[in-house]
């Protein structure tokens, strides 16, 4: 078993992650272990976060402009401090 990190409950005020440290006999060891777990943790909460900023599909109107979506969700790679995030997303493929 490695170190990991789950998604264990999201809701609109707040998500809930739980993180996994495989132990290990070199302390070395252990701090990678932690370091990963920490980061894996960093990009499921930033993931449900991107998420739910996400627009629904729906068409926006501005004014007199009607502004539509992509009709189905494209994966987008994402950089964040905790490494890279892959969300799908309704925004324009590259």
């Amino acid at each position: 078993m490695s170190s990991h990190a789950n998604v264990i409950s999201n809701t609109e005020d707040e998500a809930t992650v739980q993180v996994t440290i495989r132990k290990s006999h070199s302390f070395l060891q252990c701090e990678e272990s932690i370091q990963d777990a920490l980061n894996e943790a960093g990009k499921l909460a930033t993931k449900e976060c991107l998420e739910d900023f996400d627009t629904d599909g729906s068409p926006i109107n501005v004014g007199a402009t009607n502004l539509t979506a992509k009709k189905d969700k494209v994966g987008k790679k994402y950089m964040s401090p905790y490494g890279e995030i892959n969300v799908e997303r309704y925004v324009a493929a590259e």
